[in-house]
C-alpha cells in the first residue's frame, strides 16, 4: 500500500480499464477509486470520507453523495470527478456479481494508505430525504 501512495504523488494515475465481475474486480476497483480520489485532493489533505448513493426508486435513478476532506486546518472542499463516479458504478456492478447491488456505500481513507469500504443496502438516507421518506 505504501508503494501505492508513493506512485500516486508522482503524478496523476492512468485510468484503469473496466474490470470483470468478481471479488478480485471489487478489490481492484476499490484500489482504483482510492488512488483516483487521492490524486485529485489538494496536497494538504489528512483524511477523506465519501458517502455515495446510487439507487432506483419508482423507476427514477438517484445518484447522490457527501464528500468530506479533512486537513490539518479544517475541511477542504472536494467533489469527486466524473471518472470517480464512473468507477463507483463499475464497483456497484462488480460487487453485485449478478446478485443484489448495494444502494449506498461509505469509503474512508487516510494518507497512510489505509482504506475501508462499507457496502449498504436498502433505502439510502439522502435519497429517502429527496423522495420525502425522511
Amino acid at each position: 500500500m505504501l508503494l501505492f501512495f508513493r506512485r500516486l504523488f508522482k503524478g496523476p494515475p492512468v485510468k484503469e480499464p473496466s474490470v470483470p465481475l468478481g471479488p478480485s474486480a471489487v478489490l481492484r476497483l476499490q484500489d482504483c477509486i482510492v488512488e483516483r480520489i487521492a490524486s485529485e485532493l489538494p496536497q494538504v489533505w489528512a483524511s477523506y470520507k465519501l458517502h455515495y448513493e446510487h439507487s432506483v426508486w419508482q423507476g427514477e435513478t438517484f445518484e447522490k453523495y457527501v464528500s468530506v476532506c479533512h486537513a490539518a486546518d479544517g475541511k477542504v472542499d472536494y467533489s469527486p470527478s466524473l471518472e470517480v463516479l464512473d468507477l463507483l458504478l463499475e464497483l456497484q456492478k462488480a460487487a453485485a456479481g449478478g446478485g443484489e447491488a448495494w444502494t449506498h456505500l461509505t469509503c474512508e481513507f487516510d494518507r497512510s494508505g489505509k482504506y475501508k469500504f462499507e457496502f449498504l443496502y436498502g433505502m439510502p438516507p439522502l435519497t429517502a430525504k429527496a423522495v420525502g421518506f425522511a
